[in-house]
């Protein structure tokens, strides 16, 4: 005998598995196992539970598509997600995002993307300064109704050869109470510009005279409506009209 090995010894009646019908024969062949009738249940057991595994397994070697959130866009070089490949969540105009910007594809307990997804939001901020050329600004949860007892204020600055054209798209409010302030400068001390409150079916313009705007809104305790949209971009300043006519002279 080989020394380190060991070998059993099997009764002599095996109990029968299964059985296959022989394609040569015609009749039943008959497998065995070397094991009693409860292991080769539990073997059957085994071997099912193992193809199972490895058919659902098989789907999973690809992280699932990422979530779809509203008023945002998912962002991705691929359609199919490997370990590693990341996909990244931007928030449609006027709203912030909050949470995680990028989510990554990793092997947990399976494949899937790491972490919860952002949510984007409508924020009610004070003095929040705006500098990009152009945005949009929400009333809080737009298209829904604005919460009450709400004060929310921006200042919009571009550079200072430009002015700033506020696009007013849309626009309901209780009318006299729920007022949302344009004032041609930094603060709400600046001329005021125009007053919003009640209902702006058409596309409202105001330009204002410099490179900033004051927005400032406002509701109390009572009725409230669907609120408002409005675009602000940077134009042309006076500064064409500064620039010499034809045969002017300047000064040298």
């Amino acid at each position: 005998m080989q020394e380190g090995v060991t070998l059993h010894t099997y009764p002599e009646h095996i109990p029968t598995v299964t059985a296959i019908q022989s394609p040569h024969a015609g009749k039943s062949s008959t497998t065995h196992c070397g094991c009693d009738t409860q292991d080769a249940v539990f073997l059957s057991m085994s071997y099912a539970i193992l193809i199972a595994v490895l058919i659902v397994a098989y789907p999973l070697t690809k992280c699932p598509p990422p979530t779809i959130l509203p008023n945002a866009e998912v962002v991705t070089e691929n359609e199919e997600f490997n370990i590693g490949d990341i996909v990244r969540y931007r928030c449609l105009p006027g709203f912030t995002l909050v949470g995680s910007e990028i989510l990554t594809c990793k092997l947990g307990t399976y494949l899937q993307f790491e972490g919860p997804p952002p949510i984007c939001e409508v924020h009610c901020p004070t003095n929040e300064l705006l500098t990009d050329s152009t945005g949009v600004i929400l009333s809080q949860s737009y298209p829904g109704s604005y919460p009450q007892f709400q004060t929310c204020s921006w200042l919009v600055r571009v550079e200072p050869e430009y002015n700033i054209s506020v696009t007013v798209e849309y626009f309901l409010s209780e009318k006299q109470y729920d007022e949302f302030e344009i004032f041609d400068g930094p603060s709400g001390q600046s001329p005021l510009l125009k007053a919003l409150s009640g209902n702006y079916s058409a596309p409202l313009i105001v330009t204002s005279s410099s490179n900033s705007v004051y927005l400032r809104w406002s509701s109390d305790h009572a009725y409230n409506r669907k609120g408002f949209k409005i675009r602000y971009s940077d134009s042309t300043h006076a500064l064409l009209s500064q620039m010499p006519m034809v045969g002017e002279k300047t000064a040298s």
